[in-house]
């Protein structure tokens, strides 16, 4: 999907109900937010997400910037799953970054001249050094009669919502925690390249996942599910590592075996997920006890549920 500058946007005189922000991961939290944009709306064409990209602390100070819990296509995928089709991406970018706040919302009025509602968060910033806030937005609202419909965060286990939480849930190897702030099992995305082949040679098949853009759990072995471009869904069980048996150096990388799955899936981008954590990766003496490790793996991988 094209990335925009704000001031390249055309008017879009239809749209009623506007939010804006990052969005990533889509969380509980933030679909309070979106559903609550949706609602405004007396019907779905009316309603509009403008989200940002990259992160802005991508651009603001790189090395703090979080690692992404979805991909872009796939949080435009989930907003437009909560029933808004219209979602603009706008380059996040230097010049963004040093827009007063009353340019960004005379940018914001041009666009959407009949706005009636913009809903955001109650702690939302904008414009340059982050000088846009509430106080700023309900000002400027009144001169454009429209309402500034703040939405209170969503708590889980006694604590906000947020991507922070997720991310540390990840980091930890808490899925059902990770799941339960998202409202899904967490997933990562990858395409398919052929590797060194010790899978076929050992007689166990796996797909060497690339081009991952999303945080990953830590390395060790996973029970998981990968689901397919063609919507099926298959138990796996995934190794994030060095592969100590063969290697001691090189970064670590997916390897993930699809139980019972039989084609080539070479170029093919598959989503990862659904993870419960099996064990440490570590070496074995021999390829014969990895082998042997693996098939109890499976074995383990085929037993409960994945959540």
């Amino acid at each position: 999907m094209p990335r925009y500058k704000l001031k390249e946007l055309s008017p879009h005189p239809n749209i009623r109900s506007l939010t804006l922000g990052v969005f990533d991961g889509v969380h509980l939290g933030h679909q309070a937010v979106l559903c609550k944009t949706r609602s405004l709306a007396s019907d779905p064409a009316q309603a509009a997400v403008i989200t940002f990209e990259p992160h802005p602390l991508a651009v603001i100070d790189p090395p703090k910037a979080p690692p992404r819990l979805t991909t872009e296509d796939q949080k435009i995928t989930l907003i437009r799953k909560l029933g808004i089709p219209n979602v603009w991406v706008i380059l996040f970018d230097s010049e963004l970054r040093e827009t007063s706040p009353l340019t960004f919302m005379e940018e914001l009025h041009r666009i959407f001249p009949n706005l009636s509602f913009l809903v955001v968060g109650p702690d939302w910033r904008f414009g340059k050094g982050a000088e846009g806030n509430m106080a700023f937005l309900l000002e400027f609202s009144k001169r454009y009669r429209f309402c500034v419909c703040p939405v209170e965060p969503v708590h889980c286990e006694g604590a906000p919502i947020n991507s922070t939480r997720i991310r540390q849930a990840i980091a930890e190897r808490d899925f059902g925690l990770a799941e339960r702030l998202l409202g899904r099992p967490y997933f990562i995305e990858g395409v398919v390249v052929p590797g060194a082949h010790r899978g076929t040679l050992l007689g166990i098949h796996t797909a060497n996942l690339t081009e991952i853009q999303q945080l990953t759990p830590p390395p060790g072995v996973y029970a998981c599910l990968v689901r397919l471009p063609d919507g099926s869904q298959w138990r796996a069980v995934a190794n994030y590592g060095r592969r100590p048996t063969f290697e001691r150096e090189g970064k670590p990388l997916w390897e993930v075996h699809l139980i019972g799955f039989e084609g080539n899936l070479y170029g093919k981008r598959v989503q990862v997920g659904d993870f419960r954590f099996l064990r440490e990766e570590r070496a074995f003496s021999s390829a014969e006890e990895l082998v042997q490790a693996i098939r109890e793996d499976i074995k383990r991988a085929c037993q409960g549920n994945q959540s």
